[in-house]
């Protein structure tokens, strides 16, 4: 290895729990490798969505420390010329990685440079430096991720509607309640399952919710969930030919009081204390 390489990170992220991060991390290490930078650390948020700020994700927020830690660093040796080599490289795929919120995804890209980290978009290009040029790109780019995310949440949000009306579920069951089979069949012949209340883990979706309008993060959650011993909802499933983690994640957190599910039953829980 060449001890002169330039110092990267790798940043790997995916939405859900049927995803991994090896087809990232597997290109991310290649790209490297081919551009003669020398990994510091790999880092990754599975089962993240790309609508969760940057720095309130696992991953997300340990590079961030990283990359201002390095700044501050080399700023007490002196000002750092805008033509100087960047400190650090930030690898990932592509600009959604990074987010799917505009503000967000705009905000800590500009971060990066502000830090003279430099980004590289392994399937957009590659490095990508501040210019105006990219500027522009940067915002169509994030403006676009946004767009596609909100009309895929739509479409899901329309058709699941029926569905939560009429008790049933909806894809893998919520954390909060459990599901019975019953002898109903939709037209299609699919086994209609029903919801159940799951008395203790809504117990913990409203402590989930305290936590959260208290302004603690979702790794913070996360955090004191795994602590107490609570399980994710999958834990222990084999999804893909892989087992589900027993311990909660950020993006598991987020993705439990987003639901459709809590916020229903959060918004009545609240109207009836």
């Amino acid at each position: 290895m060449n001890p002169n390489a330039a110092p990267a990170i790798v940043y790997a992220r995916v939405s859900t729990d049927d995803q991994d991060t090896l087809r990232q991390d597997r290109m991310l290490t290649e790209y490297c490798e081919r551009e003669g930078l020398h990994i510091l650390t790999r880092l990754e948020d599975p089962d993240t969505s790309g609508s969760i700020p940057f720095c309130d994700r696992e991953g997300g927020g340990q590079l961030m420390t990283i990359v201002t830690e390095a700044h501050r660093e080399r700023l007490a040796l002196g000002p750092v010329h805008e033509d100087a080599p960047p400190l650090l490289h930030i690898v990932t795929t592509e600009h959604d990685r990074v987010g799917r919120d505009l503000i967000d995804t705009v905000g800590t890209i500009r971060a990066f440079w502000m830090a003279h980290a430099l980004p590289h978009f392994t399937a957009e290009g590659g490095p990508f430096a501040r210019t105006p040029v990219n500027e522009l790109i940067l915002g169509t780019r994030a403006s676009t991720a946004q767009f596609e995310r909100d009309i895929i949440r739509q479409r899901i949000r329309s058709k699941m509607k029926g569905k939560r009306q009429a008790g049933e579920l909806c894809g893998t069951i919520p954390f909060g309640w459990d599901a019975l089979t019953t002898a109903e069949r939709t037209a299609k012949g699919v086994v209609v399952r029903k919801l159940v209340d799951n008395p203790i883990e809504q117990r913990w979706l409203r402590e989930m919710a305290r936590l959260r309008a208290e302004g603690r993060s979702y790794h913070f959650i996360a955090k004191v969930l795994n602590e107490v011993g609570v399980r994710p909802k999958r834990a222990g499933q084999v999804i893909n030919g892989r087992i589900a983690s027993e311990h909660w994640q950020p993006g598991n957190v987020a993705n439990v009081l987003s639901s459709a599910y809590s916020r229903q039953f959060l918004t009545a829980n609240r109207a009836v204390a």
